[in-house]
Formats: C-alpha cells, structure tokens, sequence
C-alpha cells in the first residue's frame, strides 16, 4: 500500500523488463486520474498517483544500476542506500524504474514484480 504523505521519503522499483517501450508505458496509464483503477494503482493499493511526485524511465538496452541510480534526484548518501539496495537484490545491470517522491510503499509480497520491477525499498532523503 502506497502512502503518498510521507515527507524526505522515496519508494523505488528498479529491474529488468522484456516489454517493449509501448507496453511498460501502458502500465501508468490512468495513474493520475482519480479511481480509474489503472494496473500501477492497483498494484500499488491507491487510487491516484501525483504525476508531480512520481517518475519513470525505460531503456531498450539494459545499463548499470549506478546510471539509473544517478538519474534519481536525490542526495548522494540516498544514492548510495539505493545502490546498496539494488546490489542486495542481484541487480547489476537494469533497464527500467519508477520513483515515487515523498512516499513510502508498505510491500504486502516481498519480492513480487510490477511491471517487471522489483520494489527496492523506502529511502530517506
């Protein structure tokens, strides 16, 4: 369950997809849209996702884990924590994530994958 009220806080999914650009997008559709029930809110266990607090990107190649980790906006001891993370889980290279700022994600599946993402975890920042 997302909760979105959570000041100096990031909730990170980082992985490997096989999907193509066009199906990994599809599944954001409607998150901003208020009960539109879309595959990351129910995923996520929310009903609407703030465009402005959350990010995403998509490679076609896979990359190292520390570039997507340098693309986050957040303070380097927080990078680090993520790549930490990242490292635990076995991801070395990945090709894709999404970003929630100023949230906390209270996992109910450890280890469970959205949109092929694993979640890394709730960072401080």
């Amino acid at each position: 369950m997302l909760d979105d009220r959570v000041p100096h806080s990031l909730a990170i999914w980082m992985g490997l997809t096989t999907q193509s650009p066009a199906s990994f997008r599809q599944y954001f559709d409607g998150m901003d849209e208020l009960a539109a029930f879309g595959a990351i809110q129910r995923d996520l266990g929310t009903n609407f996702i703030d465009p402005d607090w959350f990010y995403w990107d998509f490679h076609a190649q896979p990359q190292p884990v520390a570039s997507f980790v340098q693309e986050l906006d957040c303070q380097p001891e927080t990078q680090a924590l993520v790549l930490k993370a990242a490292r635990a889980k076995g991801l070395t290279e990945v090709n894709a994530f999404f970003c929630h700022v100023e949230a906390r994600f209270h996992e109910a599946e450890p280890e469970r994958r959205y949109n092929d993402l694993l979640f890394l975890g709730n960072f401080p920042d």
